[in-house]
């Protein structure tokens, strides 16, 4: 009795290691290929910005060129366009609004666009805008940050909306729907400083 006891135990204690193993394996294979985004790219969408529930929208557009370590954003909420150029080779970064230019120092250090979200963990899939996206969250602490990425199922190399929210007094959501992806490095001319703003390099 005591032998068939011990054999029983043993028995149904390799049955839960193979039922736990069985899980892994499921998970393991749920799981989605990592995203795997370009350093050098540009794309056109929509961003929304809530602060404690209340809420702005604004069509952006943006283009990043890693490699040659310049960046520009364009933002309008439909009345006021704003354009402003990151130009870190030069240390400079100009804020445009029609022809009018401000210019201040910017380190000439351009960080990799995409470096937390090695990091990030799958959470699971959300369709949103129509499409469906596997969803990959980081978080950073020192900013009190969570980001979200959601790219397309079964498209790794295509992002369809970042969501980061960041804690405190006034609780902040920036939602980033990305409309037209392009994975190639936008034009040098885009990057080009206005004549307007030559004077102030």
């Amino acid at each position: 009795a005591e032998y068939m006891g011990r054999l029983s135990l043993k028995l149904s204690m390799n049955a839960a290691l193979a039922l736990a193993c069985l899980a892994l394996a499921l998970a393991v294979a749920a799981t989605p290929p990592h995203p795997k985004l370009s350093d050098n790219f540009s794309y056109d969408g929509e961003i929304s910005v809530y602060v404690n529930g209340q809420g702005h929208n604004s069509t952006i557009s943006v283009m990043f060129d890693f490699e040659h370590k310049r960046v520009r954003l364009d933002t309008s909420d439909g009345k006021t366009g704003l354009e402003e150029l990151f130009r870190f080779d030069l240390g400079r970064a100009f804020r445009i609004v029609g022809v009018t230019c401000n210019t201040t120092a910017i380190p000439k250090v351009l960080a990799h666009p995409w470096a937390e979200l090695a990091n990030a963990t799958f959470v699971g899939t959300e369709t949103r805008f129509g499409v469906s996206a596997n969803v990959w969250q980081y978080e950073n602490a020192a900013l009190r940050q969570t980001t979200q990425v959601a790219v397309v199922a079964n498209q790794p190399t295509t992002p369809v909306w970042i969501e980061t929210t960041t804690a405190g007094p006034q609780e902040t959501m920036e939602i980033v729907h990305i409309v037209h992806w392009r994975d190639t490095a936008p034009p040098m001319a885009k990057f080009a400083v206005p004549s307007f703003c030559s004077n102030k390099l």
